[in-house]
């Protein structure tokens, strides 16, 4: 995918939680990536909205290993 977009001239690419940060490293040099987090927004949307009165009852869980890290900051 990626030398797919490098091939259409794309030179800036926006992201949102990459898999691994590594990955923005593919891209040419000439290609800028920004990878945004969304963690925040999530977490304000969980527990303001969705826990707050039964955070109790909460469990986040992780898609696999390289994601636990995330999983735990949560």
């Amino acid at each position: 995918m990626c030398r797919i977009l490098e091939s259409i001239g794309v030179n800036k690419i926006v992201s949102i939680d990459l898999h691994s940060g590594q990955l923005q490293g593919v891209f040419k040099p000439d290609v800028a990536v920004e990878n945004l987090s969304a963690r925040n927004v999530i977490v304000d949307y969980v527990l303001r909205e969705k826990l707050l009165n039964d955070i109790d009852n909460c469990c986040i869980i992780s898609p696999d290993a390289g994601a636990a890290g995330r999983a735990r900051q949560f």
